[in-house]
């Protein structure tokens, strides 16, 4: 059951983060959280997060405008510095307390849940040119507001 949820979220969630631009952590996470410690669950977040977001620049940079890249990416580049040693001293701090910790399977799920995620970015790109901006906003709206309420409600 835990590779089904993990996956379908992976899944449908980065086929529609590739229109809105984020959602993946946001969602993916309390999945996650169903399954393990919520530092593993953030852990786990963070591979599959990055993985798909290398994936999905492999799919669309060519397609971007590198103008509008290069002003993101100065002021970025400082941030991601300071983020680098944060994650460093993070990093090293909880592979020392809880990697150790950490069931024998849970690798297999990051995996399959990554994998899932590339296969919603890469269904995500194949519909990026037949979708309408409308669409993309009723749909993302409606999620978050079913995320809403299941975080409200104590849901997730």
């Amino acid at each position: 059951m835990d590779y089904i949820v993990a996956c379908l979220v992976a899944l449908l969630v980065s086929a529609l983060t590739l229109f809105s631009g984020f959602g993946l952590g946001t969602v993916l996470m309390p999945a996650f959280a169903l399954f393990f410690p919520v530092p593993v669950a953030i852990a786990a977040t963070a591979v599959v997060h990055l993985a798909n977001n290398l994936f999905k620049v492999s799919l669309v940079g060519r397609k971007a405008n590198w103008l509008v890249v290069v002003k993101f990416a100065l002021p970025g580049a400082a941030a991601a510095i300071v983020d680098v040693a944060r994650l460093l001293v993070y990093g090293f701090s909880f592979y020392a307390t809880k990697f150790a910790g950490i069931a024998p399977g849970m690798g297999g799920l990051i995996l399959a849940a990554t994998l899932a995620a590339f296969v919603g970015s890469f269904i995500g790109t194949r519909l990026l040119k037949k979708v309408t901006l409308r669409t993309i906003q009723i749909i993302v709206g409606v999620m978050l507001v079913f995320v809403g309420a299941g975080m409200a409600s104590g849901l997730f």
